[in-house]
């Protein structure tokens, strides 16, 4: 019960994780396979309506409910507590629009090959993109991730990313992938700027997800900022 209480705050980790498992593994030898009738899982929808739900006598069992349920009832019989997780996945249909200070203050900007800011990027150019960054109220934050999601229409040049460039700050590690590039590492309180090069690979205009920044240990400490859409001409 108490690592459960770390979903609650949202400081849940890797580390939570690892000992949830160990102590589940415990109790699941402990309370043994649910027996039937002595719990229940039972949906409600917005007209009142109710539908209950086969539950498989397993050590864990794992139930779909429906997108259109606003409530699940929940009933347990047995001696011991009942543990219980729900898990939604999916894509927001908005992006945020304001900008966010929780820890951590960051803003991505587009600039030509010689650092002038540019509204329009024509079709095969490359860029660069500043990554500005620093933490709030003094803080040396370790174990950062910065998640800096490029537009469709832009794509990574990776040699400029292992090469640092003129970056002024230089992450523990460096992911880069088709449509993102995460950084790993620590932020003081001065602001420091990653530079990297992309290109302009498909002419249209392009939403820009906004740049978001967390401390993998502390998921209370971030940093969201949303960005003009991006034209490629």
């Amino acid at each position: 019960a108490n690592i459960a209480e770390f979903l609650e705050d949202n400081s849940y980790n890797t580390i939570n994780s690892s000992l949830a498992i160990m102590a589940l593994n415990e109790y699941s030898d402990l309370a043994g396979i649910p027996q039937d009738k002595k719990m229940s899982l039972m949906q409600i929808f917005a007209d009142k309506s109710e539908h209950k739900m086969e539950i498989p006598n397993e050590n864990f069992p794992t139930v779909e409910f429906s997108e259109k349920a606003v409530k699940l009832e929940i009933e347990n019989k047995e001696k011991l507590p009942l543990f219980y997780q729900v898990v939604q996945a999916g894509y927001e249909n908005s992006i945020p629009e304001k900008r966010i200070v929780a820890g951590i203050e960051l803003y991505r900007e587009f600039t030509d090959m010689e650092g002038d800011k540019i509204d329009a990027i024509s079709m095969g150019d490359e860029i660069q993109v500043h990554l500005k960054f620093r933490s709030i109220d003094k803080k040396r934050l370790y174990n950062v991730a910065i998640v800096d999601l490029l537009p469709a229409g832009l794509e990574i040049i990776a040699s400029s990313v292992r090469d640092k460039m003129n970056s002024m700050w230089h992450p523990e590690y460096r992911d880069i992938r088709e449509d993102r590039l995460i950084l790993y590492g620590t932020i003081t309180d001065k602001m420091q700027e990653f530079v990297y090069s992309a290109r302009a690979i498909n002419r249209g205009v392009y939403t820009v997800p906004p740049l978001f920044a967390e401390a993998m240990y502390d998921q209370n400490i971030f940093g969201y900022n949303p960005q003009e859409p991006v034209i490629v001409k």
